[in-house]
């Protein structure tokens, strides 16, 4: 329109045009529900772990009852995983670290300590040479799975078991004993008693 209205004091028209409307705001995306508990969870463990399906089959009721979906599950058992691992390497340091003090109390023992390598090793191991090739073997594989082989206590009480068997006993020239021979040389088996109490009369 050219009206005075629509000018300027200096006579320019003025802008007449509506007013621009802003746009709307942008909307943020919906959060999306949880998907809610898959028919069967499927985890995974990081290299070196394995999971016990027997812990799988225990926790996945619960996982569903809670209504766990599977990315929120699997958080769960990485964090069950990292805490286990960690308390079983504290645990092996434990013991790698108890070991070891055994070993050092051993070579500082009084005893045994200077002659643990020229002499107490070798006797105790002829000594368990001595039993049947199964058992020794199983014998020693116990003491080095456990550690109990490194104990100064174990180490001793072996040697002097070793000392007892590898040195033997002497054979006396005494008469035969009487409770397996009567004079004559007739030889009557002692009675059970007499083999388990000998002393008995």
């Amino acid at each position: 329109m050219n009206t005075p209205e629509s000018r300027t004091p200096t006579g320019e028209i003025l802008d007449q045009s509506p007013a621009p409307i802003n746009p709307p705001a942008p909307v943020d995306p919906p959060i999306e529900a949880p998907s809610g508990p898959p028919e069967a969870y499927s985890f995974t463990a990081p290299e070196g772990v394995t999971l016990s399906p027997d812990l799988i089959a225990e926790v996945s009721p619960i996982f569903k009852e809670l209504k766990l979906d599977q990315p929120s599950a699997q958080r769960l058992v990485d964090l069950y995983t990292k805490s286990t691992t960690g308390i079983q390497s504290e645990l092996l340091a434990t013991v790698e670290r108890t070991r070891t003090e055994w070993r050092e109390a051993t070579k500082a023992d009084p005893e045994i300590g200077a002659k643990l390598e020229s002499t107490v090793l070798p006797e105790i191991g002829r000594a368990l040479d001595k039993l049947p090739k199964e058992v020794s073997a199983s014998l020693r594989a116990a003491l080095d799975f456990t550690g109990a082989g490194d104990h100064p206590a174990v180490v001793r009480g072996y040697y002097e078991l070793a000392k007892l068997i590898n040195e033997g006993t002497h054979v006396t020239g005494a008469a035969p004993s009487p409770h397996g021979q009567q004079p004559g040389g007739r030889v009557v088996p002692p009675s059970a008693a007499k083999s388990l109490y000998p002393n008995l009369t």
